[in-house]
């Protein structure tokens, strides 16, 4: 079983199949969900069930440097027209398998504890297909 440990894991802006990490994240997380139609039909004793539509969502946490890239997302947020994002999850460096797709960065949060460094938490909403790149 191959397995790997999160310390590798990223968050990166991809430029055709060029990744750059543009934060120091600590933690990713990436909800797919599929959504579903129920069937209820007389003289049946079951309800069936057909898949609808797909939707993804994901939050990144990390360090906060508004001198790095990190201003990328930070502009996007400000922006009137809501730009999006090509972002991919990557499970180890930037190499494959990685979760990506386009992104509407829907906004962020920053915070600093007086003893700790600061820290900010971007949330983006998927446009479209999610594809798990393994080639």
């Amino acid at each position: 079983m191959a397995v790997q440990h999160g310390k590798a894991g990223g968050i990166y802006k991809m430029t055709g199949s060029t990744g750059t990490r543009v934060i120091e994240s600590t933690n990713w997380t990436l909800n797919v969900t599929a959504g579903e139609a129920e069937i209820r039909k007389h003289a049946s004793d079951w309800v069936s069930r057909l898949q609808g539509i797909k939707d993804w969502t994901g939050t990144m946490e990390g360090l906060s440097d508004p001198s790095s890239n990190q201003t990328l997302f930070m502009n996007r947020v400000l922006s009137a027209t809501k730009p999006t994002v090509i972002v991919a999850f990557y499970h180890g460096t930037a190499t494959l398998p990685r979760w990506q797709g386009t992104a509407l960065v829907r906004g962020l949060t920053q915070n600093v504890a007086a003893a700790d460094v600061q820290n900010m938490t971007i949330d983006f909403a998927g446009i479209n297909t999610l594809a798990l790149k393994t080639s």
